[in-house]
């Protein structure tokens, strides 16, 4: 007890309760500071709960996609909203999306920062930021010219050949296909021979050891506590840091970092090396242009944990979007036969005119290309773009502050009934050069728009187009008995069908 003297009057006060209701006094405090930032600019949006923001209830039972839509009717295209404790403006309108993502580039460069350094892949392109992230991309952007992708469209013919092969057996035994594992399996193939230079077959060698730990690559947990624990309070994040955690395994890091090297060592003692990833990334500096500052990077190539890192990138990266837009597209395509047959017939018109199926013969296909477009208009590989503010900005009235997030909701641009009508029919025509040209330029952005867009767009629709060729030319897609009609999209933030997409592969005639 200690004694306290007012006006006269001794008191005695125990500083146990005193300290107590401090405690808990600032920590209301800390909890519900940030919430007051968007009603004091008047920006509507929805209430958010102390230390977790809104999280709760984007993530309390719904799919995050539907909340979001709820929230663009109560509240408009551009609201604010709260992750944990970070404000956040939700953004749906394509004007405003091209304010943040083309014309103020220089003030939202980069993407959300990690809470947590997301070791090893922090050294790739997609992680980097600011003169990283600048340095990377002059780096390896000559990796993805047409001369480039030009000379690696062989290795995704064979990889083609190879899913052919497994499809050709399914058939013959009249099964049903879950065209995850075959599409996967196809991506997975791609990504081992471009970006590691490792031939496979991954559909029938599940236990080659790169299959293995590229599997537990794809599988690792994104919802892993400790990285949950973190987006509420950062200083979980820092500790994880100063402890070099990782969501991936040290034996699963090792086997990449091991095997990059090896192939690095191959490669630079091969007179004529194979033409992949891994060849143009150890030679991207010596050909690097488009950079007012080229001089100063032009000796300063990639190190090995670099190109391992984007290795790992381009995996994950290509491995989810070539195998959900293949999925999407396949389903679409059973179920739209007229569609399918219009496809069919240019495929073998153009491939009859080049005598096989080379880079210039899958670009002479438009209506192929008008296919695939809306099939990633109407499932997009990500469902949201989010970018960070660096410097404060004022965008249409509003005022954003530096170290607020920016999230464009790519499905609601893409299914908004005033840019698309009829959003939810499949209609390649969307896509002539007439359409597009009616629509504004960030009604699309499966692949982003601006500086900061996806690196490997090119590569990952040069993929989707080899396998969609090769397997036309043999095989028509139809639904059975499985086949779920409408999908079902699960509840996470990644689109997939709930009950996956079970489809037929019929022998043409």
């Amino acid at each position: 007890m200690m004694k306290l003297n007012v006006v006269g009057f001794e008191w005695l006060i125990s500083p146990t309760p005193c300290l107590a209701t401090l405690v808990v006094f600032l920590g209301y405090i800390w909890a519900n500071w940030p919430y007051s930032h968007w009603k004091e600019l008047g920006v509507p949006g929805p209430s958010p709960s102390p230390v977790v923001g809104n999280f709760l209830q984007i993530f309390g039972g719904g799919s995050p996609r539907l909340v979001h839509q709820e929230w663009i009717k109560k509240y408009g295209k551009v609201f604010g909203m709260y992750s944990g404790r970070t404000p956040t403006l939700d953004v749906s309108d394509p004007d405003f999306a091209k304010q943040v993502l083309i014309d103020n580039f220089n003030q939202f460069r980069n993407r959300k920062k990690p809470t947590v350094t997301q070791r090893p892949l922090d050294k790739g392109i997609k992680l980097s930021r600011n003169e990283n992230w600048r340095h990377a991309r002059n780096l390896l952007s000559p990796t993805f010219t047409s001369e480039k992708l030009k000379e690696m469209v062989p290795l995704l013919n064979k990889c083609a050949e190879t899913m052919v092969k497994n499809c050709s057996k399914l058939c013959e035994s009249n099964q049903a296909i879950e065209v995850k594992g075959i599409f996967g399996a196809y991506a997975m193939d791609c990504i081992a021979s471009c970006a590691f230079g490792v031939e496979i077959d991954s559909l029938n060698d599940p236990n080659n050891e790169f299959v293995r730990n590229a599997k537990m690559v794809l599988t690792f947990s994104k919802m892993d506590p400790w990285l949950f624990m973190s987006l509420f309070f950062p200083f979980v994040g820092r500790m994880l840091d100063i402890f070099n955690y990782s969501v991936f395994s040290r034996k699963v890091t090792n086997f990449f970092f091991n095997e990059t090297a090896k192939i690095i060592d191959v490669r630079k003692k091969e007179e004529r090396p194979r033409k992949d990833f891994v060849h143009f990334m150890l030679n991207a500096h010596k050909t690097s242009s488009g950079d007012s500052d080229k001089e100063k990077y032009r000796y300063h190539g990639m190190a090995n944990d670099e190109i391992t890192a984007n290795s790992l990138t381009f995996f994950l990266e290509s491995y989810d979007t070539i195998s959900t837009c293949l999925g999407f597209t396949s389903y679409l395509l059973a179920t739209n036969s007229e569609v399918q047959q219009k496809l069919i017939q240019q495929i073998d018109k153009v491939v009859a005119m080049h005598g096989r199926v080379t880079y210039d013969a899958l670009n002479d296909m438009p209506y192929l290309d008008m296919v695939i477009s809306e099939s990633l208009r109407m499932y997009p590989p990500a469902v949201f773009l989010e970018r960070e503010c660096e410097k404060d900005v004022i965008i249409k009235d509003i005022p954003i502050h530096k170290g607020i997030g920016v999230t464009i909701n790519v499905w609601a641009i893409q299914h908004d009934s005033e840019i698309y009508p009829e959003p939810d029919k499949f209609i390649p025509e969307r896509f002539t050069a007439e359409q597009k040209s009616k629509r504004p330029s960030c009604s699309f952005l499966a692949f982003g728009v601006g500086p900061r867009s996806c690196i490997g767009m090119q590569f990952a629709l040069a993929e989707c187009k080899m396998a969609l060729v090769q397997i036309l030319k043999r095989f028509t897609f139809e639904t059975c008995g499985q086949t779920e009609i409408p999908l079902v999209l699960g509840k996470m933030v990644e689109l997939a069908p709930s009950m996956g997409i079970t489809l037929k592969f019929k022998k043409r005639q």
